[in-house]
């Protein structure tokens, strides 16, 4: 679940950053169609769509993963891309709880 959390946050990133090309693969007619697909959509899909794609399945797997500091970051950088300030201030105070040894600064 994190390392699909972190892949939409990255993914957001790039897109924002107008940077997309340099993680992912562009269409392609030597590409199987499904994975031509699925470019497309990372293609055109909104940052809004995004963000939210990233909150929203974090958001669901929240109580799951909160014991993951993978998770809980992946869970923080979701609720910045999403616009959540309250949250996200929520879950930084969990995660300075939580974890000791931390890898992440926020």
């Amino acid at each position: 679940m994190a390392m699909v959390g972190k892949c939409l946050n990255r993914i957001y990133t790039a897109q924002m950053n107008h940077e997309l090309g340099k993680i992912t693969d562009l269409p392609n007619p030597a590409f199987d169609d499904e994975y031509n697909y699925l470019l497309r959509l990372l293609q055109n899909v909104r940052l809004t769509e995004l963000s939210a794609l990233s909150y929203y399945f974090l958001k669901q797997n929240q109580e799951t993963g909160k014991s993951s500091e993978e998770f809980v970051a992946a869970l923080i950088q979701s609720k910045e891309n999403f616009e959540k300030p309250d949250e996200k201030k929520e879950w930084i105070d969990y995660y300075h709880k939580q974890f000791q040894n931390r890898k992440y600064n926020f």
